[in-house]
C-alpha cells in the first residue's frame, strides 16, 4: 500500500548542496544530447523549514548548484527556465519577509540567478509562472483581484498585465502549449477536487479534460504539443500516479503503476523521449525519478532524504553552467 502524501508536497521543496564534480562534468553529463539540459527543481530539508531554494542539476543527478539563496525566512518555487535558455522566473515571498506569508511575488533572473529582479507587485498569493515559447510573456496565477486564484498574463519587462479567467474556482499551474496558441492548467472544482482544463491563450473556448471523481494535476505538454502530461490519484488511494494523455482528454495511460509512492510534477525532457518526477520515499523525503517516456527504465537520480519538488527538464545556455559554478 502507498504512503500517503497527497498535495502536502505541493507547498516542499529542499536546500542541500553536493559537488561531485566540475563544470565540466555539469556541462558534459550524459550522453552528447544532454550537454546543454539541465533539471530545475525546489528543495527544503524539513517538511516544516521555510527555507524553500531552487537548484540547477545535471541529469545523472551527480552535480547540482543552488541558485537563490535569500534567508531562512524566503520561499522560492516553481523555477523554470526561458526558452532561449538565458532567464528563470519563479515566485517567491522575499519581499514581504514573512516565513508563514501567503503574499508572493514573481522573480526574473539570468538562469544561473544572478540580475534579479522582481516581475510582480501585486501584494497577494502568486505563483506557478510559465514562459510563452517566444519568451515574451509570463503566464500565472494570483489572487489580486479575487479570493481565489485566477489565471493571468504579463509581459517580460512586467507590462500588460492581462487577466486570462473568470470562474468561481481555483486554477493552478497554468502552461503554455509548444505553439503557444493554447493553455493548460487545474483547478478546484466540485467538493474541492482538481480536474484539467484547456482553453485558448486568450482565455477563450475553455473545455474541462479531466472529470473522474478525484484530483487530476500538474499538466504540461508535450514537446510535439499531442500530448499531455499529469498526476493523477486514479489508483484509488490519495496517491498520485504520473499520467499520459491525448489532448482532447482521451486514451489516460499510467505511466508509475508499479511505484509503492506518490509521483508528481511530471516534465518531459525537451526531446520528449524521456520524463522528470519526484516521488516521495516513505513518507520521508521525496527524490528525482527519470524514466522513459512509456514508462520503462525508472531510476531515481538523488538519493537524500529530503523534500524536492517542481521538477522541469530544460535547456540553458552553457554561458550560464558556467556562471553558476563560480
Amino acid at each position: 500500500m502507498k504512503k500517503s502524501v497527497f498535495f502536502l508536497l505541493s507547498s516542499i521543496v529542499t536546500c542541500i548542496f553536493v559537488n561531485c564534480g566540475g563544470i565540466d562534468n555539469f556541462i558534459l553529463s550524459g550522453s552528447g544530447s544532454n550537454k546543454s539540459q539541465v533539471i530545475v527543481f525546489t528543495e527544503d530539508k524539513n517538511i516544516c523549514d521555510y527555507d524553500w531554494q531552487i537548484w540547477l542539476m545535471t541529469v545523472d543527478g551527480n552535480n547540482k548548484w543552488k541558485i537563490t539563496d535569500a534567508g531562512d525566512s524566503c520561499r522560492h518555487n516553481c523555477g523554470t527556465i526561458s526558452p532561449d535558455g538565458s532567464k528563470i522566473v519563479f515566485y517567491s515571498n522575499r519581499p514581504h519577509g514573512d516565513a508563514a506569508s501567503r503574499k508572493y511575488e514573481l522573480f526574473v533572473a539570468d538562469a544561473d540567478g544572478r540580475n534579479l529582479r522582481q516581475l510582480t507587485y501585486l501584494n497577494r498569493a502568486t505563483s506557478g509562472p510559465c514562459w510563452s515559447p517566444d519568451g515574451d510573456k509570463i503566464i500565472f496565477t494570483s489572487e489580486f483581484e479575487s479570493s481565489h486564484a485566477e489565471v493571468y498574463v504579463i509581459n517580460i519587462d512586467g507590462s500588460g498585465l492581462c487577466r486570462l479567467t473568470d470562474s468561481e474556482f481555483t486554477k493552478a499551474y497554468p502552461v503554455y502549449s509548444p505553439d503557444g496558441r493554447k493553455i493548460i492548467y487545474h483547478g478546484f472544482i466540485h467538493a474541492g477536487l482538481a480536474q484539467i482544463f484547456i482553453m485558448n491563450s486568450d482565455g477563450s473556448d475553455l473545455r474541462q479534460l479531466t472529470f473522474e471523481p478525484y484530483d487530476h494535476v500538474n499538466a504540461k505538454f508535450s514537446p510535439e504539443g499531442d500530448r499531455i502530461i499529469y498526476s493523477s490519484a486514479e489508483n484509488g488511494d490519495t496517491n498520485l500516479d504520473v499520467f499520459e494523455m491525448a489532448t482532447d482528454g482521451s486514451a489516460g495511460k499510467n505511466l508509475t503503476a508499479d511505484s509503492l509512492n506518490s509521483d508528481n510534477s511530471a516534465s518531459y525532457s525537451p526531446n520528449g523521449e524521456s520524463i522528470v518526477y519526484y516521488s516521495m520515499d516513505n513518507n520521508v523525503g521525496s527524490n528525482i525519478w527519470i524514466m522513459n517516456r512509456d514508462g520503462s527504465n525508472k531510476r531515481r537520480i538523488t538519493g537524500s532524504d529530503t523534500f524536492k519538488m517542481s521538477t522541469n527538464w530544460q535547456k540553458i545556455k552553457t554561458e550560464y553552467l558556467q556562471k553558476a559554478y563560480k
